[in-house]
């Protein structure tokens, strides 16, 4: 991860225009990421993360867009002595307004982008926690993401992509003790993402 965003880094830096930019108003783009999932808590693992988004231009500006991705990863919840570790599904779908700033004699586009939506989460794989009458509980719940990135257009139709963003969910993931139901242990399900990708402009 960080030599890809060390080299995305220098070719931004570098590049000169050598090409008219694109025109995206009234265009749409659709592109596919992958990277890193790091949860805020430390009860969950780091992942790798995929996901697909689509985008469309009002105007130079300003555009509108959906994303949705997948992430697959382990839980490290620590009741009295054992580690339990069941596993644990991130899926968002985020509907997103996106701020651009188009610059002429660049190939980049930075951008913002504000997501609103819901975050799924399946929690499957019991590992220990059945033996200890501990069971993993996640809710569905509204998130929001905050992200900053690039578009990097090396031709006409194609750009290579960076983007950074934190989300914030609204529930937790929680260990419950199955004889009492009361909450044992619990994790917030916020993340960070940096992912890279490749988009392509449609006419």
């Amino acid at each position: 991860m960080r030599k890809m965003a060390m080299i995305v880094g220098m070719l931004l830096v570098s590049t000169t225009c050598v090409f008219a930019m694109p025109e995206r108003t009234q265009k749409t783009d659709m592109g596919f990421q992958i990277g890193g999932l790091s949860p805020s808590a430390a009860h969950i693992d780091t992942g790798v993360y995929y996901g697909l988004n689509a985008a469309y231009g009002i105007n130079d500006w300003f555009a509108v867009g959906v994303e949705g991705g997948y992430e697959d990863t382990k839980t490290r919840f620590t009741i009295g002595t054992n580690e339990h570790n069941p596993g644990l599904s991130y899926i968002p779908l985020f509907a997103d307004l996106i701020v651009r700033h188009p610059m002429a004699e660049y190939s980049a586009v930075p951008y913002g982008v504000l997501g609103l939506g819901m975050l799924f989460m399946n929690d499957h794989g019991t590992g220990t926690l059945n033996d200890s009458h501990l069971k993993l509980e996640t809710d569905n719940s509204f998130a929001i993401k905050l992200g900053a990135g690039v578009d990097w257009f090396i031709n006409e139709k194609w750009a290579l992509n960076f983007e950074a963003s934190y989300v914030w969910a609204a529930a937790d993931a929680k260990i419950v003790d199955l004889t009492t139901s009361d909450t044992v242990d619990s994790a917030s399900l916020n993340y960070w993402t940096i992912l890279g990708g490749l988009k392509y402009l449609f006419d």
